[in-house]
């Protein structure tokens, strides 16, 4: 089925333990419920807006990302990944690789605020198109 944006699902609302954070108790997020992975926004800096804050969950063991986003002219985002960090280190080998695409994956599907907008009056909304650069 792959990712989708969605509203927590009331019976799976919980809290989340963000390391060199706090907890957090999101509302919406990314998932791809058949892999259980999945992605929310936790902060924005408010010295720099574009850089926000995201909690990636991968195989049961949460990154954090730090991502900027780029407003392009032509109805376009670009997302760039500054860092992205193990929250906590785990015995499991894990590929960064396989994490990089399923984080670019989310992101595509994330789009510009990870929600779905309902189309006004039936008229179309139309989408930004998604450019990840990592």
């Amino acid at each position: 089925m792959g990712f989708i944006n969605e509203p927590i699902p009331q019976n799976m609302i919980r809290s989340y333990k963000i390391p060199n954070y706090r907890e957090i108790t999101p509302g919406f997020w990314t998932r791809d419920e058949e892999r259980n992975i999945f992605l929310f926004k936790y902060w924005t800096n408010i010295d720099n807006p574009c850089e926000e804050y995201f909690a990636f969950y991968w195989n049961d063991i949460c990154f954090k990302a730090i991502m900027l986003m780029t407003y392009l002219g032509d109805n376009s985002i670009k997302w760039r990944l500054r860092s992205l960090e193990q929250s906590e280190k785990k015995e499991v080998l894990i590929n960064k690789q396989d994490v990089l695409k399923d984080l670019r994956e989310a992101f595509k599907v994330y789009g510009v605020s990870g929600y779905n907008y309902p189309t006004p009056n039936g008229v179309p909304i139309r989408s930004a198109k998604v450019i990840i650069s990592f």
